[in-house]
């Protein structure tokens, strides 16, 4: 079964990388694709608010 998250994947990338994905979510641990792109996108942020990089695009984005 096709879960909503990998249709969403599917509009963005091609079938081989969305298939070279699930090999690096699977290889790093992940039971689902969309476990490992919730770790990125934590790590992601997470380094965002370390360099200060968040709170300046929150700032500018309130103007």
């Amino acid at each position: 079964m096709t879960s909503k998250r990998d249709k969403q994947i599917s509009t963005y990338v091609t079938e081989e990388e969305k298939q070279d994905i699930r090999v690096l979510a699977a290889k790093q641990g992940y039971s689902g694709v969309s476990d490992w792109l919730r770790e990125l996108a934590l790590e992601e942020l997470e380094e965002a608010q370390e360099e200060g990089n968040l709170t300046k695009a929150v700032a500018s984005t309130a103007n």
